[in-house]
């Protein structure tokens, strides 16, 4: 009876840490969708965050025609209190040709955010990503775009 009672126990806290380990891949990308949608007056902000995320909404990635918050490019931003901005970008394929273009652009987008001091971009070509980490509508945009017939979106995709 113990070692089974020991078993459940072990079993419970490998579930515990295997949920620990992989909430930081869903939480950001969640939250990065909420805040961009916020609607703020942009010279009430102080330098934070949503600032900086409604500054690289204006980024769009030349090839599917999103900004690169609405297609979930975003892997991380940081910024220190010195006004330092650190962002990592994923690409929808490792080898993406407008990798280079999307970076400046968004470098561009931030530095015209008042306060910014230092913009440092990593291109992260590996990071995971898919179409999944679209909010529905703009899943149902991309699909519309790249598919013959507006509307045909495998159900189980949106």
């Amino acid at each position: 009876m113990r070692s089974i009672f020991r078993l459940f126990i072990t079993l419970l806290l490998v579930a515990v840490g295997v949920g620990i380990m992989l909430l930081p891949r869903w939480l950001p990308r969640r939250f990065l969708a909420r805040t961009a949608k916020m609607v703020i007056p942009a010279d009430t902000l102080p330098l934070d965050s949503v600032r900086l995320i409604r500054a690289l909404e204006t980024v769009v990635d030349p090839e599917l025609g999103l900004n690169i918050v609405e297609v979930g490019l975003i892997d991380s931003l940081a910024l220190d209190s010195l006004g330092n901005v650190f962002l990592v970008l994923g690409l929808t394929t490792p080898f993406c040709p407008f990798a280079q273009e999307i970076a400046d652009a968004a470098h561009k987008a931030l530095k015209r955010v008042p306060g910014v001091k230092v913009v440092t971009i990593d291109i992260n070509p590996f990071l995971w990503w898919d179409p999944s980490q679209h909010s529905p509508i703009v899943r149902q945009r991309f699909y519309e775009r790249f598919y013959k017939k507006p509307g045909t979106a495998p159900k189980e995709s949106l």
